[in-house]
């Protein structure tokens, strides 16, 4: 007798099943497909830090550490990449964020507009 091996879904695959069966009328379609979109443009920010790091070679021998999630007690982290090298730790988080955005060093201001015209902005990202 064969064991069958269980596999998990991403979550992405598994919220693009779940809308391919729902009902177009059902009352959280658009909580779920807004899920989706959200879902899926982390898994493409992943993706993308994958790519770079290709290009990383430091002369030290390093290893790169993919979704990390830690905990102690209730309090829970999760970090996109943990870089761990000879001489220390480096904490990589990817957002992957859509419409037109604007960098002001001399302000610290970052700002988005989405495709609807509405503009959020944020915290200039940088490296501390």
């Amino acid at each position: 007798m064969h064991k069958k091996e269980l596999v998990l879904l991403s979550q992405t695959t598994a919220l693009e099943r779940l809308l391919y069966r729902l009902p177009e009328q059902h009352p959280q379609r658009q909580f779920l497909q807004v899920e989706l979109y959200r879902s899926a443009a982390g898994e493409r920010g992943e993706a993308g830090l994958v790519r770079k790091l290709v290009e990383f070679s430091p002369e030290e021998n390093y290893r790169f550490l993919q979704n990390v999630c830690l905990s102690l007690g209730e309090w829970k982290i999760q970090m996109d990449g943990l870089l761990l090298t000879e001489r220390g730790v480096i904490i990589i988080e990817s957002k992957n964020i859509s419409g037109r955005l604007h960098f002001d060093n001399q302000t610290g201001e970052f700002a988005r507009t989405d495709v609807e015209g509405v503009r959020t902005v944020m915290e200039i990202p940088r490296f501390n």
